[in-house]
């Protein structure tokens, strides 16, 4: 049986960061999977109540980066546009030309 205790520890102990980068977390979640149905109705809330609390947390991540990505994505837009109008004013006829 999976030690929803020790997942819930771990989790407030490193965050969703640190939950995220374990190794064992696709092999926990496939666990609680397979034995939620054979838990005991208080086991079984508390292995919802997990999972729950792990997907709201990984949908506000997603949104976070989701956020900073458009505003990086943003950036380098504005990036480029500066670049193209200094190109261009940089191959634009000056009077300078000599005779």
């Amino acid at each position: 049986m999976v030690d929803v205790q020790k997942l819930k520890q771990m989790y407030d102990a490193g965050g969703l960061d640190s939950l995220l980068a374990d190794p064992k977390l696709k092999l926990n979640v496939n666990h609680i999977k397979d034995e939620i149905n054979q838990a005991d109705p208080n086991q079984q809330k508390a292995l919802k109540d997990f999972l729950r609390s792990l997907l709201d947390e990984m949908d506000a991540k997603v949104e976070e980066l989701t956020a900073q990505m458009t505003d990086q994505k943003q950036v380098i837009e504005r990036g480029k546009q500066n670049s193209d109008a200094c190109l261009a004013y940089l191959n634009t006829p000056r009077g300078d030309k000599k005779e």
